[in-house]
């Protein structure tokens, strides 16, 4: 099977699915360079958000997780990562915060941001490149562990509207 796709400069691999790539693979790329992606970090300061440097913000988070873990220890931390991450990237997030910090509540697992196709087949509703790589190195959080890829635990409930409000560092509105 092939798409017909003539454009010489795609790397190709003929060995592999031919020329195939599904549709969702092939159109939802747009996400990378959507105008709401966060490009640089932002503090809150007041009712507004200020861009800050790279280093001002790893500087600020790291001591405040310090002085979290220092004043109520490792159960008043939570860590959100990504299954868009890589084995590396989740292992090395692992390591630092369950295996060094000793942080349960790690998770990987969001909701859905709204209808997935899926064929149960070839097609899963799960988009996420990694998340089975995330749920194998022990990421599908301390509470609820065994629910489906996509479901999310609860333990980042409280924190879904401040991740849909508009920040600074953003292309967007």
């Amino acid at each position: 099977m092939t798409s017909g796709c003539t454009d010489s400069s795609l790397a190709t691999n003929k060995d592999v699915n031919g020329f195939w790539i599904c549709d969702e693979g092939r159109y939802a790329y747009h996400a990378i360079d959507t105008a709401t992606r966060l490009k640089s970090p932002a503090q809150r300061r007041g009712e507004s958000w200020q861009i800050v440097s790279w280093d001002d913000a790893i500087r600020k988070a790291a001591a405040a997780l310090k002085e979290t873990l220092e004043q109520h220890g490792p159960d008043a931390v939570a860590v959100l990562a990504s299954p868009q991450m890589t084995n590396e990237e989740l292992f090395g997030t692992r390591t630092l915060y369950r295996d060094c910090l000793k942080v349960g509540n790690i998770e990987f697992r969001v909701p859905r941001r709204g209808a997935t196709s899926s064929d149960d087949f070839l097609i899963t509703a799960d988009k996420n490149p990694n998340s089975r790589g995330a749920e194998i190195l022990g990421l599908a959080g301390k509470r609820n562990r065994g629910h489906p890829p996509g479901m999310c635990c609860g333990a980042f409930d409280s924190f879904t509207s401040a991740t849909t409000t508009s920040r600074p560092g953003t292309t967007g509105k």
